[in-house]
């Protein structure tokens, strides 16, 4: 009699790799979504501000930015969240 063996359909390296790419979406949505938020509302921004925002790596970071990015008063105001939620 012939055994099958029933492989996972993913192994753990998929999986892995299928998360990483997951939350480099994630990160990568935030961003531009914070950047596009910032331009409707101010117009032109820094390149500076624009590369801070691009080197943020932690997607909580950047939730906890996208509603400023939104409701805040001026670019100096949110350019000194960034600083505060990095250091």
């Amino acid at each position: 009699m012939r055994r099958s063996v029933i492989m996972p359909f993913l192994s753990t390296i998929e999986e892995m790799a299928l998360e990483e790419g997951a939350k480099s979406g994630a990160k990568l949505t935030s961003q531009k979504y914070i950047i596009l938020a910032l331009q409707s509302r101010f117009g032109e921004i820094p390149n500076s501000l624009i590369e801070t925002i691009n080197q943020i790596e932690d997607v909580s970071v950047l939730e906890s930015l996208f509603v400023p990015s939104i409701t805040i008063n001026s670019l100096g105001e949110f350019q000194q969240l960034v600083n505060d939620s990095l250091s």
